[in-house]
């Protein structure tokens, strides 16, 4: 329960400190695109029933499966496969091996350079497989980044 309870915890310490950054970001490129004015006003994409569903999807059906394959499986083989680089290196190494894997597995779901970006996040979701020893903490905030980046799009009206 302790476990649980840390990788919560981890994983809602590093979201408050990554969406600031990342709604300033998101309005600017939006803006820069054209796709959402100066003045552009925010409404709650959900209903409190549709946000639950969407929550169970992305923990359950999302965030879990692919975490547990990309940073229980593969960041796992990759630590062990780079040995002899030495404790850091190896770890650095493989979570920019299996962040790279990650990245062009989403571009080759959806072939749009956007899908690419998704390598930052997979950087904080290896370091926080590393810090908490377990993919808990990586499966809840993989699952919050793509709620929020959903809520900003929905709400702004730049995704349908």
């Amino acid at each position: 329960m302790r476990r649980a309870l840390s990788a919560c915890g981890y994983a809602l310490v590093t979201s408050l400190v990554v969406f600031g950054p990342f709604f300033i970001g998101f309005r600017i490129y939006w803006q820069r695109l054209g796709f959402l004015s100066p003045d552009a006003h925010f409404h709650v994409p959900w209903t409190p029933r549709a946000f639950g569903s969407d929550v169970a999807a992305q923990l359950l059906m999302v965030a879990l499966p692919e975490e547990a394959f990309y940073r229980g499986y593969l960041q796992s083989r990759f630590t062990l496969a780079l040995d002899g680089v030495g404790h850091r290196g190896r770890t650095a190494g493989a979570i920019f091996i299996t962040s790279a894997i990650f990245a062009v597995g989403h571009f080759v779901t959806i072939h749009h350079p956007q899908r690419l970006a998704v390598f930052f996040p997979s950087i904080l979701f290896g370091l926080l497989r590393v810090r908490t020893k377990g993919i808990g903490s990586s499966v809840l905030f993989h699952a919050l980044c793509n709620l929020f980046s959903e809520m900003l799009g929905k709400g702004f009206g730049v995704f349908a």
